[in-house]
């Protein structure tokens, strides 16, 4: 079907899952794309309605939640908004600006949906919770390799969140949950794109063929 495409104009909006005060919560999430924290993931030189167009990948940290939290637990919601985040993980690989695909929706209405951070019970994974209204129409379609890239990216955040937090909190059993947090999110900004641009270029090195490089520049972009 025809999709549209994002531009820093799209607002994100959701509800995210996050284990506060013992259980399980919902948290309503709202996030401009020109959110000010964010891997800068959008192309520098090409534009739709005058609005910078969002590259597959693209992330924003630091998504406002708000929850119903007792002053006690006030804390525990920081360190979720600390480490918290919400990707654009479906792109078409046929449309791109400055050599990366662009970020598109799922739906011809426009309709696209982010990978936001979730906390149940103590584990992190990604979910598609986080919803999107794109407004800039390409003639174009998406294939089912742009759905299958973005099914893979999910499983590998969900992989490296999962593991990192896992490993955090055993070896961290002595600092509080906002620490714990902060180190999570230095992980995942700063660590994880170095352990990527390793495992692309291993991957480069050792490849056979374009099916194994594509998969690294997908997955690991």
């Amino acid at each position: 079907m025809p999709v549209k495409f994002q531009t820093m104009k799209v607002e994100m909006a959701g509800m995210d899952m996050h284990r506060i005060g013992g259980g399980n919560r919902p948290h309503s999430v709202l996030c401009p794309f020109d959110w000010h924290s964010n891997n800068g993931k959008f192309a520098k030189t090409v534009t739709g309605h005058t609005y910078a167009m969002v590259q597959r990948g693209y992330q924003m940290g630091f998504v406002p939640h708000v929850t119903i939290a007792k002053p006690s637990e006030l804390p525990e919601l920081g360190a979720t908004i600390v480490s918290s985040s919400s990707k654009s993980a479906l792109g078409v690989a046929t449309v791109s600006a400055e050599g990366t695909p662009l970020a598109c929706s799922v739906s011809e209405n426009g309709m696209g949906v982010n990978l936001n951070c979730q906390s149940v019970s103590g584990n992190s994974v990604k979910a598609p919770t986080g919803f999107t209204e794109a407004e800039f129409p390409i003639l174009t379609r998406y294939q089912w390799s742009d759905l299958y890239d973005a099914l893979l990216t999910t499983l590998w955040d969900t992989a490296f969140g999962w593991g990192s937090g896992q490993t955090v909190d055993r070896l961290g059993k002595g600092k509080s949950p906002q620490q714990r947090s902060i180190i999570k999110k230095f992980i995942s900004e700063k660590v994880k794109p170095i352990i990527e641009k390793g495992i692309k270029r291993l991957g480069h090195a050792t490849d056979r063929g374009p099916t194994s490089s594509d998969f690294f520049d997908t997955v690991l972009d």
